[in-house]
């Protein structure tokens, strides 16, 4: 409050605003040096709640590196995080039915799609994390569907799902041979979409924000990346073996509004494993 000779009406509002307080919730100004210096201490307790340590670039990157092995599939690896180290999951919830019970119906919602109702599905909760994994094989010409999903309590999302053996015809031929530029559209479009509503399901008010994602395949062996598949059914053989092909060199660095919006960077991930995977 400016230390100023006041008219009545305004001496009258000082004193409503003051009366109880005995001054303690107030200070008096008298010059803009004053005000400022008073503004930053009073929201210095305020800012310190902010201050948390960002997360450790290099344990993404290490995230990445080791996707899980499914059926002799290729693998994609989507590993997303907020950037801040902060507990965004309470330890004591992992094992609640309702976060397996939120986290079951967003994984089947319209438009995300990453759990299908046809695959039986398994929880596992651990000290840090809760692992929903859906594993089915579906032999017999109708394609598999693996997914593994990992959330811990800092907010790190990993999830695994074969890009590869997705075919619901008989030729499994082609995908022994050929990772398909489709199939990892479509599965970096749920891992995306999983994460973007997650997200919003829990920091409504955006709280973390930015978020660090990247993305790999592993399990890639003789496989080559093609648009579709070979019109006469042969196939080159690629040398990549055991090789695991990480997108980014770094954690890319998504606002929350970018994660919402996140078709371009499934297109930029595509870009990045197709460079990587034609040398």
């Amino acid at each position: 409050m400016q230390d100023i000779a006041k008219d009545e009406e305004a001496q009258r509002l000082a004193d409503s605003l003051s009366h109880y307080t005995d001054g303690l919730f107030r200070k008096t100004f008298t010059s803009p040096g004053e005000l400022r210096a008073n503004v930053k201490d009073a929201v210095k307790s305020v800012i310190q709640h902010f201050r948390y340590p960002e997360v450790d670039i290099s344990m993404i990157q290490e995230k990445v590196q080791h996707p899980d092995e499914i059926y002799g599939e290729t693998t994609l690896r989507f590993v997303l995080s907020p950037k801040r180290v902060e507990e965004v999951i309470d330890p004591v919830s992992l094992e609640s039915d309702d976060l397996e019970r939120n986290l079951m119906g967003l994984g089947h919602a319209p438009g995300i799609d990453l759990f299908s109702y046809k695959c039986s599905k398994g929880t596992h909760v651990g000290i840090n994390e809760i692992v929903i994994l859906q594993s089915d094989e579906r032999r017999g010409g109708h394609g598999r569907d693996f997914v593994r999903l990992e959330i811990s309590t800092t907010g790190i999302i990993t999830i695994d799902t074969n890009v590869t053996g997705l075919s619901k015809d008989n030729d499994r031929f082609s995908g022994a041979m050929a990772i398909f530029e489709g199939d990892i559209i479509e599965r970096l479009n749920k891992c995306f979409a999983f994460a973007s509503a997650f997200l919003d399901e829990i920091d409504k008010f955006k709280r973390y924000d930015p978020v660090l994602y990247n993305a790999s395949l592993g399990g890639i062996r003789h496989r080559t990346l093609m648009t579709r598949p070979s019109s006469n059914g042969s196939y080159s053989m690629s040398m990549g073996g055991e090789e695991v092909v990480i997108a980014f060199d770094q954690p890319r660095v998504l606002t929350r509004v970018e994660l919402a919006s996140f078709q371009k960077y499934t297109d930029a991930t595509l870009a990045l494993f197709r460079r990587r995977l034609r040398r």
